[in-house]
């Protein structure tokens, strides 16, 4: 039997007493091969210890203590001579199983799933303390959080500078949304995982004194410089890359919006020179000779209806006189 230590990091934003649990048992396949799966279930006790189980084989993680800035510290047996499929854990600690203890206790917020699952586990066959100044576990955890924050101010400045010098034409079909959003996304990323580091970064236990004969200090406080330099990088390339995109946006609506007005205005002229010329041809002599002889035309056919409407009116007249004469007649009768 060999006896292994392990320092979880479960990403926190607040020091406190204790990292609320969310859930207390999960099961997945953390296989990458989809011929073998590999099931497995993580329990964790009241006791907080954590229980790993598949087919083959359990490893129990005894709880020893936790500091306030989100560091867990456990230990465990492995028999190594075992045949166990769970013996990998007597290297290290893989990452599919490390993330799904960090998902006991933490919820991906301020940056996707998986933008935090390249975390390794920090393992040592040697017991330490994880409350002692600069401890191998801080260590270990600052280092990656130092390469990754590099890698992303370098990813994402890269694909900004190629962004703006493809963007020298300003017209909507050249204005790369997928880029700006691209860049927005791995920012966000970043800036999220940055805002849980910063919980490491301040951590008491975090010494970054400048004493030229403390080779370890020195190194911690090149990591936490190149960590905030690389963060802070990240912040300016975000604003910039808002900025820009509000500003091409802003050219490309003023482009459409002046082609829009050279279009009504060049309809507006449009418009008048046919309503100049309707109005000249209507002032011709032929033109007016027409609308005079319409207005005779009808002012002879008013004449004749008059004229219609009075013979109507007689006969009607006359017709009502003879039916009178008539009754009269019969009266004497």
């Amino acid at each position: 039997m060999a006896l292994k230590y392990c320092a979880f990091w479960i990403p926190t934003i607040y020091h406190s007493e204790n990292c609320p649990c969310i859930q207390n048992n999960i099961s997945r396949d953390i296989s990458d091969n989809s011929s073998q799966r590999h099931h497995i279930t993580v329990t964790l006790n009241t006791d907080r210890g954590i229980v790993i189980v598949n087919n083959t084989g359990t490893v129990k993680l005894t709880y020893k203590t936790h500091s306030k800035n989100g560091l867990y510290l456990y230990e465990y047996d492995i028999d190594e001579e075992s045949d166990s499929s769970l013996l990998f854990i007597s290297k290290e600690m893989p990452n599919a199983i490390y993330h799904i203890i960090k998902e006991l206790f933490h919820s991906h917020v301020h940056h996707e799933e998986n933008a935090d699952s390249l975390l390794r586990a920090y393992v040592s066959n040697d017991p330490f303390d994880i409350k002692s100044e600069n401890n191998p576990a801080l260590v270990h955890y600052l280092s990656i959080y130092e390469n990754k924050f590099i890698a992303y101010s370098n990813q994402i400045s890269s694909l900004c500078n190629t962004l703006l010098s493809n963007s020298q034409i300003i017209t909507k079909k050249h204005l790369n949304l997928g880029g700006y959003k691209e860049i927005e996304r791995l920012c966000f990323n970043a800036l999220g995982e940055a805002l849980f580091c910063e919980t490491l970064l301040n951590s008491k236990y975090t010494n970054s004194d400048n004493h030229l004969s403390n080779i370890d200090h020195n190194k911690q406080r090149i990591r936490i410089l190149n960590i905030r330099n690389a963060v802070q990088n990240i912040k300016l390339i975000e604003k910039r890359n808002l900025t820009e995109f509000n500003f091409r946006n802003t050219k490309i609506a003023f482009k459409n919006n002046t082609q829009g007005l050279t279009i009504s205005i060049f309809s507006i002229i449009l418009a008048t020179i046919g309503i100049y010329l309707t109005v000249k041809s209507f002032s011709t002599p032929q033109y007016a000779k027409d609308i005079m002889v319409s207005q005779i035309n009808i002012e002879n056919e008013l004449d004749s209806s008059r004229l219609n409407e009075k013979r109507i009116v007689n006969q009607i007249e006359i017709s009502e006189k003879k039916i009178l004469n008539s009754g009269r007649s019969k009266k004497r009768m």
